[in-house]
């Protein structure tokens, strides 16, 4: 096992979680199906977001829902600020 996002191969730092391995020196998780990064795009805020997390770890979004055009200019820009 191998994290695809920073090369872990610490077996005591990686957990296997059936359909992916869960990397906990950086949070992400590797698909074991094809060894990609397990992330989706954040309807929200449009970052990269692990599939199985609850909540987005940028804008905080725990649902689904698209945002506005409105929404997504200011939280594009406090993001951009912060350096995401």
């Amino acid at each position: 096992m191998k994290c695809t996002n920073c090369g872990n191969d610490n077996p005591a730092t990686l957990w296997d979680e059936g359909d992916t391995i869960y990397c906990s020196v950086c949070t992400h998780r590797t698909r074991k199906t094809d060894f990609e990064d397990d992330s989706v795009q954040c309807p929200y805020c449009h970052r990269l977001r692990d599939k199985k997390a609850m909540y987005c770890r940028y804008c905080n979004s725990s649902d689904w829902t698209p945002s506005s055009p409105a929404e997504f200019a200011e939280i594009d820009k406090i993001l951009k600020d912060m350096g995401y």
